[in-house]
């Protein structure tokens, strides 16, 4: 018999696969920022391998199905993957978790839920389900509104932001006078029940407005309330990432949201030059996308440094020895830190802030206030 000499032979690539359920306009940018940080982890030595990332784009909610998003994460198994980063969409967070205890190799998930984390998934969020009910209902309370007008969209992550908001909102001493869940797709129905919603939201004479919601239905609850003239104070979750984009300006003007942006960032704004040298073509991406896809490939090729063994399981060891690594998304201050029972990675008060759109301008506004006191006084 015959074969290559392996230990002289050119060594092969690490493999990461990269499950991507987002659309073209904003996984563009994400895989570009991928290549960005394998080509700084390759030049730096510490991975002693070049980096394959194999990439499989899929179509999950809200419009899609999750079952083609979970045949991905199998596929890209099959492939011979050391871990997946991704899906982005918090839905098929939720739903993965089973697939990636049954397969065992390590997921780094990016949506904004945390209860999928198991033994195999780890998670860098787009945000934060339970978090932004506080930053949210943190904010109400700082400008003085005391009454609200609350809507959330129907997906099974946005029902665990509504709960969130509303322990947040209790303990804030927050009135909700109108509770209401709408459609999360995008069709005649879903904005016809939101216009009748919003008259009787309206009825209710709230002090501001709160929403929460994903993609579509943030897009068409912003609508509807421009359309409606009612200039009411008004704030939204994590999905307000969409004001980052000239096609919400006209709808969002005046809108405050949460989002991962921090201008104090000094980590972002040095990735954000080194990406624009990296990849001039694509520098116009909004600092919130380049922080989310950042940190989540940096998360995981620092895995890759520490495992123990180019492996699955020594795939897991290594993204739990994964320490203190400064983050890109939110406040200066934020890092990225694992351990083998803690797999949620973004930690500190600042990991969100608030912006407010003016006049196609995102400014931010603040970052949370914890009361000093749970009576809401």
């Amino acid at each position: 018999m015959s074969g290559k000499d392996s230990y002289f032979a050119t060594a092969k690539p690490i493999r990461i696969g990269v499950l991507m359920d987002l659309p073209e306009r904003h996984y563009k940018f994400g895989f570009a920022v991928y290549d960005y940080v394998v080509d700084k982890f390759v030049m730096s030595g510490r991975l002693h391998r070049d980096v394959e990332l194999v990439k499989k784009i899929v179509v999950g909610p809200p419009s899609g199905y999750i079952n083609d998003v979970m045949r991905g994460y199998h596929e890209l198994c099959d492939e011979g993957v050391l871990a997946v980063i991704g899906p982005n969409h918090s839905d098929n967070n939720l739903a993965i978790t089973p697939h990636a205890e049954e397969r065992k190799v390590p997921l780094l998930s990016l949506g904004a839920i945390h209860s999928q984390v198991s033994q195999h998934v780890f998670n860098i969020g787009w945000g934060s389900v339970p978090d932004d009910g506080f930053i949210v209902a943190s904010w109400l309370r700082e400008q003085g509104h005391k009454r609200i007008a609350f809507a959330h969209d129907n997906a099974a992550h946005c029902k665990l932001y509504a709960a969130w908001f509303r322990t947040a909102a209790a303990r804030m001493g927050l009135e909700i006078v109108a509770d209401s869940s709408v459609s999360e797709v995008n069709d005649d129905a879903a904005r016809a029940g939101m216009e009748k919603i919003l008259v009787r939201h309206r009825e209710t004479d709230p002090d501001a407005i709160a929403f929460f919601g994903t993609g579509a239905s943030q897009i068409n609850w912003g609508k509807i309330v421009h359309a409606s003239g009612w200039d009411v104070p008004r704030i939204m979750n994590g999905a307000f990432f969409q004001a980052n984009y000239d096609y919400t300006h006209a709808f969002l003007d005046g809108w405050v949201g949460t989002g991962l942006w921090d201008d104090d960032n000094r980590t972002l704004a040095a990735e954000r030059e080194g990406f624009a040298a990296f990849c001039p073509e694509l520098a116009n991406i909004a600092p919130e996308s380049l922080a989310m896809f950042r940190d989540g490939m940096t998360a995981l090729l620092e895995g890759v440094a520490q495992a123990p063994i180019l492996t699955p399981a020594g795939m897991v060891a290594g993204l739990e020895q994964v320490r203190m690594i400064p983050a890109a998304m939110g406040g200066d201050r934020t890092v990225i830190s694992f351990g083998p029972y803690d797999h949620i990675g973004h930690k500190g008060m600042d990991k969100m802030v608030v912006r407010r759109l003016t006049r196609g301008e995102l400014r931010m506004e603040s970052r949370f206030v914890a009361p000093l006191g749970d009576d809401g006084d």
